[in-house]
């Protein structure tokens, strides 16, 4: 027997209340069919083997879309709710003879029972002989890797007592010195004021729920049979109230914990908090890590290599740099400079709080900014006191700029640290300090960063210079003139930022020496720790650039990013460099920025290449950003190929092609052909596959398609037109909600696009045509 179906199994098993797997016969090996109970047992799996089809492509020409195959196998995976392990030791496991083309045939799937049994593996992929793919064996490690740091949770401060416990602590604390200095050891001190009180409180959390269930229990059976007096009447209601108070505290840990940014608290989606909770849990994990001297694992292993590589990534040579003495920038003027270094007041220091979420991560304080609105008038204070210390002797005590430091993997199967995205994790005191000087800082770098560059600035947008880049090409196209697009690749823009080269450039932008020693207070300073699998490593001294999470952060980059800016029309100016000129008025084009995304852009001749080369290799040495060379693009228009491979050889970098990939956006793609939006439409048939929204609530869904609605098209939206077909197939995929499809495809043909109001929810439209 070769095939099974369910109503054969049914029959055998005398109903359809049950499960069955079944293996079929192999030559003279006879099949098994296995059928049990699925209200009494569940199954409990994992895949091994190969796969005929590729997920996620392979290391070739591959177009980035995905295949029929491909979106049926991903469909077979959300329906069974399986689990694509990622990979330790290898990228691929599969390999062509032709040793150009790539890919992952080969892989491991579970089942979410198999790791609340016996938690989750590790697939390890073997070196291959003389065969074709990579053997992969299934290891489990348990190690111990320290102990995690103190945090807050945001359910403890709807406890009646935590108040009163906090205040009491708060008034009793009596430490001498620096204001921030006070609040942080104060801070210190109610860590274990907390600790002790959440051992008494919540200690035996379930044990208390199942006694308050066993006590409802017993009432309710008295009261079947004999009735209830009216003492025990109130007593039930009292346990009652006891045990809904305990499921809201449980139910508000398990939202937090689970950081859902787009999905409100609620006692109906818990399920899913818990699903998102063990899948990230799965996704940051980290188990081993290639090194330059091979792989490493366990706890002493893979901390000993993230502390080094943290060191060295940090560490600065400490040589004279060249300036940018002769070029000019634009200077702030006396008003705006005294603005930035007026005193601070209650007013803006309260907004801050006030705006601040209370649910992000915290620092190694452990305490986030729910904490602090919620005990901002016994605080206020001495926050007020300690920005009016910084505002005058311009110093913040070391232990305030300790921060860490969470590692976020930005690919499937992350082997290397540099496959994490670094973000810090900062204290709630700094942080404060950080977003008031962010917020003055925010009201006057418009009027000096010029419009070239369209990020994290009021009044500029994404997709400005997508638009900018696509008229570029087209003109270039239609009036067949020769045209260079330069795709510059920074190594890790953020953390090289030299900080004598930023204070420089705030010099040269015009900023006083107050606001100049403010920001070596906050950035030039402080020590790091590196979360692994949720323990700190030691601390690491840091000695250049920005912090990722930091709210100065992008603002101060800008200021960086504008040397390299300044050199291009420094270049343009002395005829070094011929921008590319666009339509009838000639308006040259020579740089587009949105933060370290670049682009270069003129006319294709060797003088500009030299220039080119010249300008960046300058912009190292004076910033300390490094150019990845061999990582960025270099793209003609009406060039020929000879040139082109010359040109790529002289800047040693790669050869692209139109359509390219631009702030996440295509350039120079013709938006009637239905290649183009596959990218968006595979990126919302995977946000809302995803198996764990199963568990979402109604409402929960309706926030999920609005979600996916108004953040993956908008951008595409928002300068190329939609067609029909993409429409059509794009509309029934948003959603298992099919009235919101069908409402939406309803206003967008109505009314050709917009944001329109249905039934309670807002339903993206955009242009189709």
């Amino acid at each position: 027997m070769e095939a099974i179906s369910d109503p054969f199994v049914h029959n055998l098993w005398g109903s359809s209340e049950c499960d069955w797997a079944f293996l079929p016969a192999v030559g003279s090996s006879g099949g098994i069919l296995s059928i049990w109970n699925k209200v009494k047992a569940t199954l409990v799996f994992t895949f091994m083997g190969e796969d005929s089809v590729e997920r996620r492509g392979f290391r070739d020409n591959w177009s980035g879309a995905q295949s029929t195959e491909m979106v049926a196998f991903d469909g077979f995976l959300n329906n069974l709710e399986l689990v694509d392990m990622p990979l330790i030791g290898r990228t691929f496991t599969w390999f062509h003879p032709n040793g150009v083309t790539m890919g992952r045939l080969d892989r491991v799937l579970i089942s979410p029972s198999w790791f609340d049994m016996w938690g989750a593996p590790n697939a390890w992929v073997l070196a291959r002989d003389v065969a074709d793919h990579c053997p992969i064996v299934l290891k489990y490690s348990s190690f111990d890797w320290g102990p995690k740091p103190f945090r807050l949770n945001n359910f403890w401060e709807h406890n009646s007592d935590f108040k009163g416990v906090i205040k009491e602590a708060w008034e009793s604390i009596e430490i001498t010195g620096w204001m921030g200095f006070i609040l942080k050891e104060r801070l210190k001190v109610l860590k274990g004021v907390i600790k002790e009180w959440k051992k008494t409180k919540f200690g035996k959390v379930e044990e208390e729920e199942s006694r308050l269930l066993n006590d409802i229990l017993v009432l309710d059976l008295r009261s079947e049979s004999l009735g209830l007096v009216e003492a025990e009447v109130g007593e039930r209601k009292v346990l009652f109230e006891k045990l809904w108070n305990i499921l809201k505290s449980i139910d508000a840990m398990t939202f937090q914990r689970s950081r859902s940014r787009w999905l409100k608290e609620g006692d109906s989606n818990t399920k899913y908090f818990h699903n998102c909770i063990k899948a990230r849990h799965r996704r940051n994990r980290v188990v081993a890590l290639r090194t330059t001297t091979g792989w490493v694992e366990g706890p002493v292993g893979v901390r000993g290599a993230v502390v080094s590589y943290f060191r060295d990534h940090f560490d600065n040579e400490d040589w004279h740099r060249p300036t940018l003495d002769g070029i000019t920038f634009p200077c702030l003027s006396l008003a705006n400079a005294d603005l930035l270094t007026a005193s601070f007041t209650m007013e803006e220091i309260s907004e801050v709080v006030k705006g601040c979420d209370g649910s992000k991560s915290p620092g190694p304080d452990g305490f986030n900014f729910a904490f602090i609105k919620e005990f901002w008038e016994i605080m206020k204070h001495d926050v007020r006191i300690m920005f009016d210390q910084f505002h005058g002797n311009a110093c913040l005590p070391k232990s305030l700029l300790s921060y860490f430091i969470t590692l976020i993997p930005k690919v499937h199967s992350p082997q290397a640290l540099g496959d994490f995205r670094p973000i810090s994790l900062l204290g709630c005191l700094y942080k404060m300090i950080a977003k008031v000087l962010a917020t003055r800082l925010a009201l006057v770098i418009g009027d000096l960063i010029p419009k070239t560059q369209s990020a994290f600035l009021k009044g500029r947008q994404l997709v400005e210079g997508v638009v900018v880049v696509n008229e570029v090409i087209d003109f270039a196209k239609k009036a067949g003139k020769k045209c260079l697009i330069f795709k510059v690749d920074f190594e890790k823009a953020y953390d090289s930022v030299d900080w004598s080269f930023l204070d420089y450039m705030l010099g040269r932008f015009g900023f006083n020496v107050k606001w100049r020693a403010w920001m070596k207070a906050c950035i030039c300073s402080g020590s790091m720790s590196v979360l692994v699998n949720g323990s700190p490593t030691e601390e690491i001294s840091i000695k250049r650039g920005l912090k990722q999470g930091d709210s100065l952060a992008p603002l101060l980059f800008l200021i960086v990013a504008e040397g390299l800016g300044a050199l291009m029309r420094e270049a343009v100016q002395k005829g070094y460099f011929k921008p590319f000129l666009v339509g009838r008025g000639r308006l040259p084009v020579s740089i587009l920025q949105y933060a370290d995304d670049t682009l270069c852009i003129g006319e294709a001749t060797v003088e500009n290449l030299w220039t080119l080369k010249a300008v960046l290799r300058g912009f190292e040495l004076v910033s300390g950003l490094k150019v990845n060379f061999w990582k960025s693009c270099l793209v003609g228009v009406n060039v020929s190929h000879d040139f082109l491979h010359m040109a790529s050889t002289f800047l040693n970098c790669r050869i692209g092609r139109i359509p390219f990939i631009y702030l996440g956006l295509p350039v120079g793609a013709n938006p009637h052909r239905y290649a183009t939006w596959v990218p968006m439409m595979d990126a919302i048939k995977r946000r809302l596959g995803v198996w764990g929204n199963k568990y979402i609530s109604l409402g929960g869904r309706i926030v999920l398609i609005n979600a996916v609605l108004s953040a993956i098209p908008i951008f595409y939206l928002s300068y190329m037109k939609m067609p029909v077909k993409v429409w059509k197939e794009v509309g029934p995929s948003v959603g298992e909600l099919e009235f919101v499809s069908k409402m939406a495809m309803e206003i967008t043909h109505r009314r050709g696009g917009g944001m329109e109001e249905c039934g309670g929810s807002k339903i993206w439209g955009g242009s189709v045509g």
